[in-house]
């Protein structure tokens, strides 16, 4: 599928009028695909290259040393709409208000990864917090009603995920079945194996959900992988705040066609790290001011960030 691809240098570098244009053409791609590729973002390739190498050596430890971890998940442990996902994953939460250590390996276990990663993990959260300002600037939002306000916190999450090989079969389903992320808005990083599928809204008609896509025909269209860019797209709350202006994504992790890697009898194992930005506790979001009026009401009353959550973290893991 065609991502745009957006240069992020002139909003970090550049004066007024070039934040102002990067801003509106971000905002005209998240309200039409909802995710964009964003080059020059300010993470350099060396680091995400590290963080890489710090996943792959994390889950190739031993499963009882992985299970000292608090925020570990072994495979099978996330449902989905009453499916596995053929995952492991490992959730970090902003280091700077989770201070408990058993949400990282010791260096006993792992010398040297809980440095990078909270580093890493700043980042992240730098990068999130200039994407949320972008946004804010072109739904031309008042300093009161910036998405900032109710993001200042940076409850953000970084989940690391392993598809470990499998075997490929004409029934292999999704390592990851459909779904949209819950949050305001995600940075993805993934590797060169690919895999992320992006459900086509237009093969749908009518209002669509990631729960009925696939009931309903939905069918998927490859994102493909772009060497030192970070894929950005669209939670559902970013559409609650938007009044559906801005359109959260649907999509899941495929596994390949038989026909599609002859030769071959599993699929390559898969890296991939999702920054997943939430707005702070007690946080109502409601749709912004500008983005409805009397031709185009509000779509849904507010909604308790808290209990919204609290909801989707009970319907996906066991």
């Amino acid at each position: 599928m065609d991502v745009p691809t957006i240069d992020f240098a002139p909003f970090l570098r550049g004066g007024r009028e070039d934040r102002e244009a990067i801003a509106k053409t971000v905002d005209s791609a998240l309200s039409s695909v909802g995710l964009i590729y964003v080059k020059n973002h300010g993470i350099p390739d060396n680091e995400v290259n590290e963080a890489f190498s710090w996943l792959q050596r994390f889950f190739a430890l031993p499963n009882a040393k992985k299970r000292t971890v608090q925020r570990y998940r072994e495979m099978g442990r996330e449902i989905i709409r009453s499916h596995p996902s053929r995952r492991e994953a490992l959730n970090l939460a902003n280091p700077s208000l989770d201070m408990s250590a058993d949400q990282w390996p010791t260096e006993e276990i792992l010398p040297g990864f809980r440095d990078f990663m909270e580093s890493f993990w700043q980042n992240c959260a730098r990068l999130l917090h200039q994407l949320i300002d972008c946004v804010s600037l072109a739904l031309e939002l008042p300093e009161e009603h910036s998405l900032s306000k109710c993001h200042s916190r940076s409850c953000f999450s970084m989940g690391c995920s392993y598809y470990p090989e499998t075997l490929i079969t004409h029934e292999t389903g999704p390592r990851m079945g459909a779904h949209s992320d819950s949050c305001t808005l995600t940075l993805l990083f993934q590797d060169p194996t690919g895999g992320l599928e992006l459900g086509d809204r237009a093969s749908v008609q009518g209002k669509v959900s990631a729960a009925n896509f696939e009931q309903r025909g939905g069918t998927y269209k490859p994102i493909d992988f772009r060497e030192g860019m970070v894929l950005v797209n669209v939670g559902y709350v970013m559409g609650r705040y938007s009044n559906g202006r801005n359109k959260s994504t649907i999509h899941r992790v495929g596994s390949p066609d038989v026909a599609a890697v002859p030769g071959r009898t599993e699929t390559p194992d898969r890296y991939s790290i999702a920054f997943f930005g939430d707005p702070d506790p007690g946080t109502i979001a409601d749709a912004l001011p500008g983005t409805y009026n009397p031709e185009n009401p509000k779509r849904w009353g507010p909604l308790n960030i808290d209990e919204y959550l609290g909801g989707i973290k009970e319907k996906t893991s066991t």
